[in-house]
């Protein structure tokens, strides 16, 4: 409340492009490339694909949260 996003934070949490961390939002916060995509990809209402195809290219892909996965293997198919 009282932040200069504040509308901006309810249009994409209604929207459902974020959910943030239990119901709230951290907008000075540094965003994650995970978050990025999450929500770029939620934005995008593209159909997901599941295959880990192209995700397992990645060095870290095993510190890719489990929540963040398929939007990434998205942003990477698409």
């Amino acid at each position: 409340a009282g932040h200069w996003a504040e509308k901006d934070l309810k249009i994409a949490q209604e929207k459902g492009w974020l959910t943030g961390y239990n119901g709230k939002a951290f907008p000075n916060s540094q965003i994650t490339r995970e978050e990025m995509i999450t929500m770029l990809m939620r934005i995008s209402e593209e159909d997901i694909r599941n295959s880990d195809t192209l995700v397992t290219q990645f060095t870290d892909q095993g510190t890719i949260s489990d929540w963040s996965r398929e939007y990434i293997q998205k942003a990477v198919t698409e």
